[in-house]
């Protein structure tokens, strides 16, 4: 029960990173590459009609049939705040809160823009992957799916499990950032020496380390944030994430254009090298593990006491 939480945030984030593993892998075939622009335009319409039923199902079925809450309370922690509900704080303050807490806004920066090089990473593949590939549409569609799914499924709990088991956050995020760091410059590699084959291998292996950052950053969020609502730090922290994926790609696109794609490459690599020295900065003061503990050791003293 004491870091149960950790496995809701994974369930949600694999979930979520299924859903984005399916929409990367079935544009390339229902929109072909093709010079006739109204065929490419009927597949576009097809693609946005398909993706619009399915999310009308999705909305309906959220609506229908999910509850607001768990009937009981996924962690210790969560309890302590349901027992404290009476007492809650606008939400303005809680975000004036984070704003001062040094190590949250260390996560925003190196996480919040790890992470959004790693979303930026999957706009632009496309566009890098047939720089070296010509004619490699299809390609892109499958490696992306599997670079997802390593990454966001696989990668997500097993980390998930090893912070769960250690609660080294802050080793497991530095090693995590460490070897994705290593796993992309071997990735990039492989395309500048137009290694067709073993991109199937190592650009998942690079989504694997890094996708897995994200379920990393969430954790590591929450537990130098407690007490304060998971929903207003999580939600501020894929804030930090999106809009750095936005500039990143917008970025990396204009320095594919200005200089050339290798020199881009070595911006990306040094950029999050810096995102690992920031991590370097974040305290191991874990609130929510602690409170967690403290938490269960006051139950089990009243079970003795009873």
């Amino acid at each position: 029960m004491i870091l149960l939480s950790i496995k809701y945030v994974e369930c949600n984030i694999r979930l979520l990173i299924s859903g984005a593993a399916l929409g990367a892998v079935f544009p390339p075939f229902l929109v072909k590459s093709n010079e006739n622009i109204s065929e490419i335009g009927e597949g576009i319409r097809l693609m946005a009609l398909y993706y619009f039923i399915v999310s009308a199902v999705v909305l309906v079925l959220i609506v229908f049939c999910f509850r607001a809450r768990p009937q009981l309370p996924p962690s210790q922690s969560q309890l302590l705040l349901m027992e404290g509900t009476d007492n809650q704080e606008p939400f303005f303050k809680h975000c004036k809160e984070l704003m001062k807490n040094r190590d949250f806004i260390l996560i925003l920066l190196s996480l919040g823009i790890f992470n959004g090089i790693w979303n930026s990473f999957g706009i632009l593949i496309n566009t890098i992957y047939l720089k070296y590939f010509p004619n490699g549409e299809t390609d892109v569609g499958i490696i992306t799916l599997c670079s997802i799914i390593s990454g966001g499924c696989i990668g997500s709990l097993i980390f998930g499990f090893i912070l769960d088991k250690t609660h080294k956050f802050k080793k497991t995020t530095i090693a995590a950032m460490l070897f994705s760091v290593v796993s992309y410059a071997v990735c990039i590699y492989m395309f500048i020496t137009k290694s067709r084959l073993v991109t199937f291998f190592t650009t998942p292996l690079f989504g694997f380390f890094i996708a897995s950052t994200l379920v990393i950053s969430v954790e590591y969020a929450l537990e130098v944030t407690y007490p304060i609502p998971e929903s207003i730090s999580c939600s501020i922290l894929n804030g930090a994430i999106f809009l750095s994926a936005i500039i990143c790609t917008l970025v990396f696109e204009a320095l594919f254009d200005a200089v050339d794609y290798i020199c881009t490459f070595v911006v990306i690599l040094v950029t999050m090298v810096v995102c690992i020295i920031l991590t370097y900065f974040i305290s191991s003061n874990l609130r929510r593990r602690d409170a967690n503990v403290g938490q269960s050791r006051n139950s089990s003293i009243a079970t003795l006491g009873d």
